[in-house]
Order: C-alpha cells, then sequence, then structure tokens
C-alpha cells in the first residue's frame, strides 16, 4: 500500500511506501496465466479552457479481487508519447496478497506533457485466480473544482498454461 504526502509550498507529490508493501522473488514459469494490460494517461486536459495545459496526478491501481490467491505484478513500466520506456515503476515482482490493492503514482516530471503515454502492467497467478480490477486514474484542480478521471485497462497479451485453464 501506498501512502502520498502533499508538500503544499512546492505542490509536489512523493511516496511512501508502506511497510506492508511485498517484493518478492518468483520463477515465472511457476506461473500458470499471465497477462500484460495497457492504460492510457492524460498528463494534461484542457476542461478548463480559462487555465489551460492543467496537469493531471495519474495513478495506476491494481485490485486483487480473490478472496484467496495472490497475484504478482512483475513489471509496471511507463511509456512517453513517442513509445519510449521512460520509466520502471517497480524493479521487482511484487506479491499482492488476497483482497489488498496497490497504488503506483506516476512521477509528473516523467511525462512530456502530451497525450498519447501509456503504462503496461504485466501480472500473473500461480494457481487459478480470479482477474484483478486494473485501472488508472487521474486527477486535476480546476477553477470549478477537482475533476477525476478513471480509465479501465485493456488486455494486449495473455499466457495461459498448456491446458489453458483461464482465471474465472
Amino acid at each position: 500500500m501506498f501512502f502520498i504526502s502533499f508538500d503544499e509550498q512546492s505542490h509536489d507529490f512523493s511516496i511512501m511506501i508502506s511497510d506492508t508493501y511485498h517484493y518478492v522473488d518468483i520463477d515465472n514459469s511457476m506461473l500458470t496465466y499471465r497477462e500484460k494490460v495497457y492504460l492510457p494517461v492524460y498528463p494534461q486536459d484542457y476542461l478548463d479552457m480559462a487555465n489551460k495545459n492543467i496537469n493531471m496526478v495519474s495513478s495506476v491501481h491494481v485490485e486483487n479481487r480473490s478472496a484467496i490467491e495472490p497475484i504478482y505484478i512483475l513489471s509496471v513500466n511507463y511509456y512517453n508519447s513517442n513509445g519510449n520506456l521512460a520509466d520502471r515503476l517497480i524493479k521487482k515482482t511484487v506479491k499482492i496478497p488476497p483482497g489488498e490493492t496497490v497504488q503506483f503514482i506516476l512521477n509528473k516530471n516523467l511525462t512530456d506533457g502530451s497525450n498519447g503515454e501509456n503504462v503496461i502492467v504485466d501480472w500473473g497467478c500461480v494457481t487459478r485466480c480470479e482477474k484483478p480490477d486494473i485501472y488508472m486514474e487521474m486527477i486535476m484542480n480546476t477553477t470549478k473544482g477537482p475533476v477525476s478521471i478513471k480509465d479501465e485497462g485493456s488486455i494486449i497479451s495473455d499466457q495461459n498454461e498448456i491446458n489453458d485453464r483461464r482465471p474465472l
């Protein structure tokens, strides 16, 4: 679990990782199911015409909906609008226990300021598991108040074990 700290003077967000965050070593050949999920990122929006180019705070959410099985986040990669890898948001596999949610905050300094950026989440499970909810949430403040945009991920590839036992 992540906690967000906001510094009012610099208007900068920083991330503090909780002690309950689970980094693990896992042999990827043990995973019976893997998916890559695409998420669009909109670092700026133009909803408030009086203040053009409003920066948005973007975060990736992964919610393990299973009551009994963990899932594993193998990578969370951030790509700029040219399709170039801008950052790897995790350096090691993260285990998400049943019922837990993790959140990855995108550093606003990574964005090149144009729409068309994206994140690809690579996840898997060892046994039959329920697919997690993976979505992008973008928040901005406008002169008319805060605006939140949520965008569900799209599966761009999946790999199943030989007998094609798919998650529920």
